[in-house]
């Protein structure tokens, strides 16, 4: 378990998050380096932006999540496929 610790205590320092921000085309997690960052990569001031307001999709919905994804995505698939408009789509996905 201290193993565990310490390549997670490696893998979040500053220096680490904004090389792997920068070399994977991702936002650091860490909000304190998210100027610095969208400094030396104003491409991603948006992304590092969006960031700061961000949380998990099962942040509310919890386990309701996985039925509330498949009338998402069967709602998207009516649409894409021409089976259903965009106002209609969701309420034929079951929503």
């Amino acid at each position: 378990m201290q193993k565990a610790a310490e390549l997670v205590k490696c893998m979040n320092t500053d220096e680490n998050q904004m090389l792997r921000a920068k070399q994977g085309g991702l936002v650091p997690t860490k909000i304190a380096l998210a100027e610095q960052y969208k400094k030396e990569v104003p491409s991603m001031a948006g992304f590092t932006d969006a960031v700061a307001n961000t949380r998990a999709r099962t942040g509310k919905l919890g386990a309701k999540w996985p039925e509330t994804a498949k009338v998402i995505y069967t709602g998207m698939q009516l649409v894409l496929t021409g089976q259903a408009a965009p106002a209609d789509a969701m309420a034929k996905a079951g929503a």
